[in-house]
Order: C-alpha cells, then structure tokens, then sequence
C-alpha cells in the first residue's frame, strides 16, 4: 500500500482515514459474480467519467473493491452507485494498523469491567468513530429504570433526554416502559450508555438514540403470540 495514497477525508460528516479513489462495494445479491459482468454494471453506473478497475473480485456475497484515479471525489462516486438499485452500498476502504493503532479510553469507573468492550476492540473503533445520533436502536425488552410519580428516566447512563426515549408499554398500555425487571434496561446502556462521563459504564455506541418499549413482563419472559397479539409495534414515536 502506497502511503501516499492513504487520505483523511470527511465522508458524509464523518471522518475517514481511508485510501484514496478506492471503494469497497457491495451489489444486490442476485447479480452476476463475473468480473466483465460487475465492470459492465458499475460502468454503467459511473459512466465514462469516471474510468475504475476492480481490485479485488466480488465475491459469493457481493462485496469486492474498486478503484480509480483519485481525481474523482470519494463521496460523490460512492453516492452514485448507492443511487442505483443494484448497490447496496459503497464505502472507503478505511486504513487501520496491525498495531499502534490509536485507542480510547473513556472515562467511566466501570469500563475495565467491561471485558467484552475489549474483546470487540472498542478502544481503536472509538479511535475513528464513536457513533451517530442518526443511529435509533430500539429496545425492545423489560423497558427502561424510572422513577418518581409520574414516573421519569432515573438511571445515571441513561436518562439524558435527547438520546433516550420511551416508546410504548405492550404490557400494561398507556403506561410508560418502566423497567421491573432490569434486563432492559442493562441492554440498553451496553447499546449507548452515556458515555466518558465519569459515571457507570461505557456504552458501544456514544451518540446513538435509544428508544425503549417494554414487550416483557416483571418475570422476563413471554409467548411468542402472547407478544404479538398485545401489539405488531407498528406505533410511530414522533419526534424520534
């Protein structure tokens, strides 16, 4: 790998240590694997502005690398071919090091209890990105750790406003997803627990939005037709 083809580019508000006109690409699974047959798609994509090659074949799952002159904006190719019916998507071929990769360290007091943070390597993954808030997980479990009358969002990780939201409670409709049982709530803060706080535990995505709805009883469990007659969860929260 060249060194002076490794950029740093700001790819869709992101920053991405990346090589410079290469992209990793993913087509619509049912197309053809050949390589003539994936230039004549991609080509046709691009058109003849933009000439490329592929780099490393497609494989059984769609996904191989393309690459051309680096004249042409990596945001703009890439947004082209997702613009197409037959790509799934498009991105940088980011650059990382086998080791002296950057590191994060957040500074919460429970993180180096967390192993399982280490063992997906978290730290270096922090290092480029630490999430979106254009990420929404839902949690659908025992709901969310609450208190007072009415009841508000209590837990210390997980009650900021702007990233934690209460959908519905299909165990006792209209009622908020108070958490009586803990297993929704512990789930949520490993999704997106507020994090380098210099409180509690490190979620893995720092920015996500979190929307809880309580689909399990005080006991934790439940039929699969005991959940889908009390709702499909085709409830929309506004605002989120």
């Amino acid at each position: 790998m060249a060194n002076d083809r490794i950029v740093t580019v700001n790819f869709r508000g992101q920053p991405r240590k990346c090589i410079a006109g290469q992209l990793i690409v993913k087509l619509r699974p049912d197309l053809a694997r050949d390589r003539e047959d994936v230039k004549r798609i991609i080509g046709h994509i691009l058109g003849p502005a933009v000439p490329f090659r592929v780099l490393v074949p497609f494989d059984a799952r769609g996904i191989g690398l393309i690459e051309w002159s680096e004249d042409a904006d990596l945001e703009s190719v890439a947004t082209r071919l997702e613009e197409s019916p037959e790509v799934v998507y498009a991105e940088p071929n980011d650059v990382t090091q086998v080791s002296g990769d950057p590191t994060v360290t957040p500074a919460d007091p429970l993180f180096p209890q967390q192993w399982s943070l280490l063992t997906i390597q978290a730290p270096a993954a922090w290092a480029i990105t630490k999430g979106s808030d254009d990420v929404l997980i839902a949690v659908l479990d025992t709901g969310l750790a609450m208190a007072g009358n009415p009841p508000v969002l209590s837990h210390e990780d997980l009650k900021n406003p702007g990233r934690f939201f209460l959908g519905g409670n299909y165990i006792s409709p209209g009622s908020p997803p108070l958490d009586d049982h803990g297993h929704g709530t512990h789930v949520a803060g490993i999704a997106g627990a507020e994090s380098n706080n210099g409180r509690g535990i490190t979620g893995i995505n720092w920015k996500c939005r979190v929307l809880a709805c309580k689909i399990f009883a005080a006991q934790g469990g439940g039929s699969v037709l005991a959940l889908y007659s009390r709702s499909t969860l085709r409830e929309h929260e506004d605002g989120v």
